[in-house]
């Protein structure tokens, strides 16, 4: 029988492990245990956690002795890897798909305005306009509009984040989910954003650089 004193509780965020663990110094733990000076087990917590297997096959091989066994979490939780794979998968499905269908809107709506504005485009060349710059204008709309998208959406996502920091709390009146911004994250996302509205734009901008300024005045 053994005597112990607590000292502190702590909450580690699972109901599980609250019930179940006791954390003491090693010293304590292998008197209770009866291990003298051996340990049962050692767990680390890696920075990249997708990399684990590959960091527990260097630790087995660095140790060199087949009485000891490392395993990691991707070997002991192989369902939920597999959901955590499917929903990344999913993800990047879904924002590939809405690029594609904000990229066809946009070249839907400048390709319009080419037509809509086919006899101005045309008078404008029949006085010296070239086609390059006619091409300009509607790749600098492009990327205009992917500039004001990429602002806006950050904007609104920054707006999103503060309300959900803000009102999704738990009963100790803290985040129920710790959300850390990735500026890294945000660049990329808009660079991908203003990339994708002007590669849009570049089909109405070579139709409208092909128009005849004769041909649109005659039929105009």
């Amino acid at each position: 029988v053994e005597t112990l004193e607590v000292v502190g509780i702590f909450d580690l965020g699972v109901a599980s492990l609250n019930r179940n663990w006791l954390i003491s110094t090693i010293d304590t733990a292998q008197s209770v245990g009866n291990l003298g000076d051996a340990v049962t087990s050692i767990e680390m917590q890696v920075s990249e956690v997708f990399r684990a297997d590959e960091n527990a096959s260097l630790i087995s091989e660095a140790l060199q002795n087949p009485s000891l066994q490392v395993t990691d979490w991707k070997s002991q939780n192989e369902d939920l890897l597999s959901g955590l794979n499917g929903q990344s998968i999913s993800s990047i499905m879904i924002q590939v798909f809405v690029i594609i269908a904000v990229s066809l809107g946009i070249a839907s709506v400048l390709a319009i305005t080419v037509v809509q504005k086919s006899r101005q485009i045309g008078i404008l060349k029949a006085m010296g306009l070239r086609d390059s710059t006619t091409s300009f204008v509607f790749l600098f709309q492009g990327l205009a509009l992917g500039v004001v998208g990429a602002v806006v959406g950050i904007a609104f996502g920054l707006l999103l984040i503060i309300m959900f920091s803000t009102f999704a709390v738990g009963p100790d009146g803290e985040p129920i989910l710790s959300i850390s911004l990735n500026y890294g994250f945000v660049m990329l996302s808009a660079i991908i954003a203003i990339s994708a509205s002007t590669i849009a734009a570049m089909v109405p901008a070579r139709r409208s650089s092909k128009l005849s300024p004769v041909e649109v005045i005659r039929n105009g």
